[in-house]
């Protein structure tokens, strides 16, 4: 009973996305699809940015911010998705936690879609597919865990403290500029680049890197070790947080 209702949950939320358009969901896939194909138009073609570690930076680049893209619009809206739906919350036999899960596995699917798109690209600049591609499905994994554990803080303390919200937006427009998706890790210098180990969502982002271009295997990085403990520790205070707020649910929303 109550994985039917996550699903239906799940195949609403998707046609919900652009209800009352004449194309509907396809607006869905579409949107992110055509931003993706103008921004590597406009850096392949009008930037004529120069390579980055021999390959065209236009495919570089987009190995990196397809995966931000997934994560920010998922992480906005699963911190807004509890306070968006509050009419179910007052259903006691409703868990909340589905919630943010939807909107994590929604855009999952779209961007999806978009993956698809960048793997043809690769096709057509030809560079071929192999074991190392296959890392692809375990670094969107990492995307989800990291999601599920930040978004259980933030879709709990947003009934409490609205301006949640906001700061999750401006970290997100923050975090795409100081994350090396646009510029590559060696305009830093060698000794400051250990920071970025302790940017999960850069873990990712380099991640889709090495399974495409660079052919390298997750388990030869230390950053593995990193992220995994980083992200844990944080599904771990999102367990706790989430447990003792959400009796308070019913008395905010």
């Amino acid at each position: 009973m109550k994985y039917s209702v996550f699903w239906e949950l799940l195949k609403q939320d998707i046609k919900e996305r652009n209800l009352g358009s004449l194309f509907g969901m396809f607006w869905s896939f579409f949107v992110p699809l055509v931003t993706i194909i103008i921004m590597w138009i406009v850096f392949q073609y009008g930037f004529k940015r120069t390579d980055v570690d021999g390959y065209p930076y236009s495919i570089w680049y987009l190995a990196g911010i397809i995966p931000w893209f997934y994560f920010a619009d998922a992480f906005m809206q699963a911190t807004n998705s509890i306070k968006s739906k509050s009419f179910l919350i007052k259903k006691t036999k409703f868990n909340p936690l589905f919630l943010p899960v939807i909107k994590i596995i929604s855009n999952l699917i779209i961007y999806s879609v978009l993956i698809l798109f960048l793997l043809l690209l690769y096709k057509y600049y030809g560079y071929h597919f192999d074991i190392y591609s296959l890392q692809i499905i375990y670094y969107l994994f990492c995307l989800v865990v990291l999601l599920f554990a930040v978004s259980l803080i933030t879709s709990s303390l947003v009934l409490f403290i609205r301006d949640i919200s906001e700061i999750v937006a401006i970290l997100v427009r923050f975090g795409m500029w100081v994350t090396p998706i646009f510029w590559s890790i060696k305009l830093v210098p060698e000794k400051y680049r250990w920071v970025f180990d302790f940017n999960p969502v850069y873990y990712v982002v380099e991640g889709f890197r090495d399974a495409l271009l660079y052919k390298v295997w997750f388990f030869e990085k230390k950053t593995t070790l990193i992220f995994w403990a980083l992200t844990l520790c944080l599904l771990f205070i999102g367990i706790i947080v989430f447990k003792r707020l959400k009796e308070h649910f019913g008395d905010v929303v």
